[in-house]
């Protein structure tokens, strides 16, 4: 008879436990973090996961996990073999997507089998259950190779446009593809998005490059031949990518690396990877050399990274292909923000200069992620400055790793027009001197703390930027304006 201990005091527990029970063996309890206000379940006493119940402890027990969200199972049973348990059977992470190690697919088979009612044998359930978790590189954005090119799934932060040297085209060279505002907003405006201006597109760009080429007589007609011919496009773009998902890998955007810059410059693809922007895309297919792959991907580098620091322990994101599927961090909407905010100022500077240019601003990040905030920008070309108390051995690993350079100062001694902040160090900061600062970027806060802060810290406008729902409560990112303005 084998004694289970089943993770999860509910209706999935209990379908677990039925299982179990029926093959003859015992379950004599259960784990859940709610074992503060949950002392009992279905007859059978339930403990905190922290560490191993004395209850148990002198017992061979498996650790079940019986958790609804099967993309949680790895990240837990991680925790439960730090905190001392022998046993756990769960699904293994990479099973999940195609992928893993024999032995992980066997765990998966072992944990369907148990769950299903079946008959396991105890020996291959403790040698699969014994802390195997796989923790071999993954390459989760390479897609093919051929001919020394090879198609892989790029982070739409390291795709700009293209190098354009010289020449009128350079104002619209060297941009994050999320700032191609022109091109976003037209798309967004055919999927019916009625808080985008899709005009940008037709003067600002189309009658641009027409005038620029000096061949083409810029007129009515000409103009509503282009949005037809665009609007078509999109309509096919749109039909790929619900009937044909892989148009859009086997016609991928062509790009090469900027060694100086630490990003991809397209080459081709400018309509495609703006559409998929527009659709929410976090990562785009590209196919570019081998050798620039190499360069991007950093393999070596994040060989050496995972040596030196507890990677489960940084909850932030890291744009590299062996970490896109980092089962420990919690997006919560950052995508969404970045994408959003990043062509909010990208309008906002080509109204004021002409051009998408981001060296005009100055920001000051206080943001609790290790740096990618403060990465974020610099790549992007603002003068960034990072709060010097967020640094750590981590952080400073990771600025390396995507050879950038962060300048850590405190924000008396700089002149930020724009603050990234929380609103827990925001509210720790009434000494600071606040009258060169034009807005407050303030992340992740519930809407009535926003309006807690907007006499205390002279705001006149507040945008809500994105917004998710965490637990029972709805948490944003906002953009708040203050009165003053500099001249």
């Amino acid at each position: 008879m084998k004694k289970y201990v089943l993770y999860g005091a509910a209706a999935i527990g209990e379908l677990a436990e039925k299982s179990i029970t029926s093959v003859g063996d015992k379950v004599i309890g259960y784990l859940d973090r709610r074992a503060f206000e949950l002392t009992e379940y279905n007859g059978f006493p339930v403990y905190a996961p922290d560490e191993i119940p004395v209850e148990i402890s002198c017992c061979e027990v498996i650790v079940f996990i019986a958790v609804k969200n099967v993309f949680e199972h790895e990240k837990i049973a991680r925790k439960l073999y730090d905190r001392g348990y022998k046993i756990v059977v769960y699904k293994p992470y990479k099973t999940l997507i195609g992928a893993g190690t024999e032995e992980e697919r066997k765990l998966a088979e072992i944990y369907d089998n148990i769950f299903a009612g079946k008959e396991v044998d105890e020996e291959e359930v403790i040698y699969y259950g014994s802390n195997k978790i796989n923790n071999e590189l993954f390459d989760y954005a390479k897609i093919s190779e051929k001919n020394e090119r090879i198609t892989a799934y790029i982070p739409i932060e390291f795709i700009y446009t293209n190098n354009y040297n010289a020449g009128g085209m350079q104002k619209w060279g060297n941009i994050p593809i999320a700032a191609l505002f022109t091109h976003i907003n037209f798309f967004k405006s055919l999927d019916g998005d009625p808080l985008v201006e899709p005009e940008d597109y037709l003067e600002e760009y189309c009658v641009y490059t027409a005038i620029l080429q000096g061949k083409i007589k810029v007129t009515d007609a000409w103009k509503a031949n282009v949005i037809e011919n665009r609007t078509q496009i999109y309509e096919q773009m749109r039909d790929a990518q619900d009937l044909d998902p892989l148009f859009f890998i086997r016609n991928a955007a062509m790009a090469t690396w900027n060694q100086e810059k630490g990003y991809f410059n397209l080459t081709s693809g400018k309509h495609r990877c703006t559409f998929l922007a527009a659709r929410g895309a976090k990562y785009i297919p590209l196919n570019i050399s081998k050798n620039d792959y190499k360069i991007f991907s950093r393999k070596s580098r994040i060989e050496e990274l995972i040596k030196n620091i507890n990677v489960s322990k940084i909850n932030c994101i890291i744009p590299n292909p062996f970490f896109y599927r980092n089962i420990y961090v919690e997006d919560r909407g950052a995508h969404d923000f970045f994408m959003e905010i990043t062509r909010e100022y990208a309008h906002e500077s080509y109204r004021e200069h002409g051009k998408v240019d981001f060296s005009k601003y100055v920001l000051f990040d206080m943001s609790n992620d290790y740096g990618y905030t403060a990465r974020y920008f610099t790549r992007m070309g603002m003068k960034v400055y990072r709060n010097r108390q967020e640094t750590g051995s981590a952080e400073k690993k990771l600025n390396s790793l995507f050879d950038q350079k962060i300048e850590y100062s405190e924000i008396q001694y700089v002149c930020p027009q724009i603050l990234v902040t929380d609103l827990c160090s925001l509210d720790n900061m009434e000494l600071y001197d606040f009258r060169n600062i034009d807005e407050i970027i303030l992340r992740g806060v519930e809407q009535g703390e926003v309006n807690r802060i907007k006499k205390k810290y002279n705001i006149f406008d507040i945008k809500l930027i994105n917004q998710r729902t965490v637990g029972l409560k709805k948490i944003g990112n906002y953009r708040l304006k203050r009165f003053f303005r500099r001249g």
